[in-house]
């Protein structure tokens, strides 16, 4: 039927679409990465909780402005 060649054809773009994708991007591999929450802060390991905590309303202040 004439329905079943145009869906053929949509899968045989869909499927060339994936293969001609220049990046090579996994999304969740991105979201799994664990986040050094220090190294986002701009602080040592060592940092006191008063520092971390300057820190943070510093950056929070800067980036809700």
């Amino acid at each position: 039927m004439w329905w079943d060649e145009e869906f053929r054809e949509e899968e045989e773009v869909e499927e060339e679409e994936q293969r001609e994708s220049p990046v090579d991007f996994d999304f969740f591999s991105l979201l799994s990465k664990p986040k050094d929450y220090y190294k986002i802060l701009e602080v040592d390991y060592d940092a006191t909780e008063e520092i971390i905590r300057s820190n943070y309303i510093r950056l929070a202040l800067v980036c809700n402005i």
